[in-house]
């Protein structure tokens, strides 16, 4: 569809943008804030600087600025010695928050008063500018903001360079047209983008039954059925057999803890791999960090292909993710957080189709240890002591073939899915930037809609 532009443009005076409505004027966010928001973290170890959220003030982290464009709960909330501790102030609904740290660039909107840490600035407009319009502004910036960055290693900004981050002025009544046709378009892709995501959803929680299904029960449903003697497994065919995943262990170990810049390996290059390697219950060996010259000679645990790659130590839901190991990668090595399971008399495609059941992370959660709520460990007495259903080898062969299948379907359909999510997240920037830009003139398509 064809949309509208204005009359009369000019230049904007800024080489990335080029032209604008001759009607709007160049301005910056130091010009246009009528106040200014800046955070704190008190003591995390003293309690009473931290209370329940239903009765304390919601304190915003970039966790919480990340999740959603609107803030309505925090994941912690800061009592009133807290507050004061560090001097913080309490932010009113409707101010605009902006990330200076990590994910920079992320706006959204309180809908609860609320303070924030070190991490963000908080935004009062002046009359001239509408908060909703200041805010799809600055979503159509966030990917220019890294030539304000202040850091070789993590793009940071600090709370100069956000002030000085340009904007460009139309009157309030446009303003006001842009975010109603904004919010409504925005709304309708959406929709459309969540539609996608059930899809994928459903598609993961079919593949999930399926496969549970298979390494349970087998692909025969009128095969005679029997007691496992395992609670938590229940019946499986009268001809398969438990067995603790200790029997099926040839080798276990683990590699070393060694120093690598945060950056994948490149050809011919020596690296370690990450924890999120195995995070999808896929192995991902482009997870991995470069080890430099003088660590070299710490290295243990190469991986080899056919083995199953083990987080032994991660936050409750992703202690014991697993990956299969197709094929050899040279030069990658195993860090200590990580197990290299080889496994005999299996095949360990069906292990590692059972690692990914809720039957195996029942066990897992059982099983593992630790005092932090965020981090679990697994010893390997433990994972060894894991109970398992075993069909015959060939039985196990025409499982996972099976399964192959089965997935390669459901990841296509995943996979169009995905693909048809990423086109219409392109279509939505695009039309904000269009919006905020000038490019289109929808005070017409606005005024229609509401006739």
């Amino acid at each position: 569809m064809s949309l509208p532009r204005y009359p009369e443009y000019k230049h904007s005076g800024a080489q990335w943008l080029g032209q604008i409505p001759s009607s709007w004027s160049r301005s910056a966010l130091r010009h246009v804030v009528s106040r200014w928001y800046s955070g704190g973290t008190p003591d995390t170890e003293v309690p009473e600087f931290w209370t329940d959220p239903q009765e304390g003030t919601a304190w915003v982290s970039i966790g919480d600025i990340t999740r959603d464009d609107e803030i309505g709960y925090t994941d912690r909330a800061i009592s009133a010695k807290g507050l004061a501790a560090k001097a913080l102030d309490v932010m009113p609904r409707g101010t605009l928050l902006i990330s200076m740290y990590a994910s920079i660039g992320k706006v959204a909107t309180l809908r609860v008063p609320a303070a924030c840490n070190q991490a963000i600035l908080g935004m009062e407009f002046d009359q001239r500018i509408s908060t909703c319009f200041a805010s799809y502004w600055l979503r159509h910036v966030a990917g220019r903001l890294t030539q304000f960055s202040n850091s070789n290693t993590q793009e940071n900004l600090n709370a100069a360079k956000v002030r000085a981050i340009p904007i460009f002025v139309p009157s309030v009544s446009e303003q006001r047209a842009i975010t109603a046709f904004l919010d409504r378009e925005t709304a309708k892709i959406d929709a459309l983008i969540a539609e996608q995501e059930r899809l994928v959803a459903l598609l993961d929680e079919k593949r999930q039954a399926v496969i549970t299904q298979a390494v349970t029960k087998g692909l025969d449903p009128t095969v005679p059925m029997k007691d496992s003697g395992v609670e938590w497994i229940g019946e499986i065919p009268s001809h398969w057999s438990v067995a603790r995943l200790g029997r099926l262990i040839g080798h276990l170990e683990s590699g070393t803890s060694v120093d690598a810049v945060d950056t994948p390996a490149q050809d011919g290059e020596a690296a370690v791999l990450k924890t999120s390697c195995v995070y999808t219950g896929e192995f991902d060996p482009s997870q991995n960090k470069v080890v430099g010259q003088s660590e070299l000679p710490r290295l243990t645990c190469p991986l080899r292909a056919g083995t199953l790659v083990v987080s032994r130590m991660n936050t409750p839901a992703l202690v014991g993710a697993a990956g299969l190991v197709r094929e050899a990668v040279e030069l990658l090595y195993l860090p200590d957080r990580l197990w290299q399971v080889e496994l005999e008399g299996v095949n360990p495609a069906f292990v590692h189709d059972w690692t990914r059941t809720s039957l195996y992370r029942a066990q897992i959660e059982i099983a593992c240890e630790g005092t932090s709520s965020s981090m679990k460990n697994i010893d390997q007495a433990s994972f060894r002591a894991l109970a398992i259903a075993i069909p015959p080898r060939d039985e196990q062969d025409e499982i996972v073939k099976a399964l192959e299948d089965s997935g390669q379907r459901s990841s296509e359909i995943a996979t169009v899915a995905r693909t048809a999510a990423a086109l219409l997240r392109e279509r939505r920037a695009a039309l904000i930037t269009a919006a905020v830009t000038g490019q289109i003139d929808v005070r017409s398509l606005v005024e229609a809609e509401a006739a």
